[in-house]
């Protein structure tokens, strides 16, 4: 959706309006990358990309349409803790155990939940735990997000997050480093007038605003970090029925809704191509695969169950059969997405997978 709407206002006033609009200016489609995980927008605007653009639109598919809907701030943390490696059973008392540690900085934060903002997310996972079970584990690793409705409460909880860390340490007697993102992904900022444009526009063509169907939270995205700078809408377009999660096979199934609203409205659905964007891991060791698909989403949404919902992966046979199956669910083209191993994963999907689609 994102992707279609960009690229497809852009062709439609190209057809439209030849090389001529009906106002002083110009039209122009960014693509900007890595949306969720690299914060694409932030680095062009630092580049200079968006220097001359007065204002920006961005619009998401969702399981119902919005035209404002808040986003979380966001600051990507990772805690490393340092200990004394020794033999588990025989030499317990020599070591000094970074794995209790983390697990205390687990604790701590589920502790301090009760006393954060309601609106405010601490979510991640255990990234290195140990060697294996017989040795004192001298060195693990966690990655979180701490996410809140404006950026000084994500200060805040990174303030709190780097105490609940070195109180674990104490209490285990590690060390501990705390390094966070340099980028941090900001609120949306809304924009009324743009947004009641949008908004009358949608009514010209009969495609009705939903009220908030109260089953989700937010999420974030660099596209705020846009609005802060410059007048930016982020609206919602319904793809799929209520409480449809989106990046899920279920979201994918539903994308037929669209097209059998077209043919209603005597629209060619064929006319309106959907794209998808399907995460991949390619790899001959499906549980490998999939394990890293779970921690992975699980440090980037909180809810590492979600791989197996929104994931294609393992070996080639099985990353067709997926797709296929996206394809046949209505999709008109696919953006994949490699969640690890970009570059390799890329050039062994171009060389493997794309050609049998």
């Amino acid at each position: 959706m994102i992707a279609t709407a960009g690229c497809g206002a852009g062709a439609a006033l190209a057809l439209a309006l030849s090389t001529t609009l009906p106002f002083a200016g110009r039209v122009q489609v960014i693509g900007t990358p890595a949306e969720e995980g690299g914060a694409g927008k932030v680095k062009l605007m630092d580049a200079g990309v968006f220097a001359d653009v007065d204002a920006a639109m961005m619009i998401h598919g969702r399981c119902g349409t919005q035209v404002w809907r808040p986003t979380l701030g966001i600051i990507k943390v990772k805690a490393e803790f340092f200990g004394q490696a020794a033999h588990a059973s025989s030499w317990p008392w020599r070591g000094v155990n970074a794995l209790n540690a983390v697990i205390g900085l687990f604790n701590a934060l589920d502790a301090m939940r009760q006393q954060i903002r309601p609106d405010a997310r601490m979510h991640g996972i255990i990234t290195k735990g140990g060697e294996q079970a017989n040795i004192i584990p001298e060195y693990t690793s966690a990655e979180f997000y701490l996410r809140a409705i404006t950026v000084d409460y994500c200060w805040e909880l990174l303030r709190r997050f780097t105490a609940a860390a070195e109180g674990a340490a104490a209490a285990t007697g590690c060390r501990v480093t705390v390094t966070h993102d340099p980028t941090v992904h900001e609120p949306l900022k809304p924009n009324a007038t743009m947004a009641g444009l949008f908004a009358k526009n949608l009514e010209l063509i009969d495609f009705p605003e939903d009220p908030d169907d109260g089953q989700a939270g937010y999420g974030s995205t660099d596209c705020g970090n846009v609005s802060q700078r410059l007048p930016t809408i982020h609206p919602y377009i319904r793809i799929s029925p209520d409480g449809v999660p989106g990046h899920s096979r279920e979201f994918a199934e539903e994308m037929t809704l669209l097209r059998g609203i077209l043919a209603e409205r005597g629209r060619p659905p064929q006319s309106f191509p959907v794209g998808k964007r399907v995460y991949v891991a390619l790899d001959r060791d499906r549980a490998r695969a999939g394990k890293r698909l779970a921690e992975w989403f699980g440090a980037f949404y909180g809810k590492p169950e979600l791989a197996e919902a929104v994931c294609v992966w393992g070996d080639a046979e099985a990353c067709v059969e997926g797709l296929r199956a996206v394809i046949a669910a209505g999709a008109g083209f696919l953006m994949l997405n490699p969640v690890f191993d970009e570059l390799e994963q890329l050039e062994r999907l171009a060389a493997d997978v794309v050609p049998r689609l």
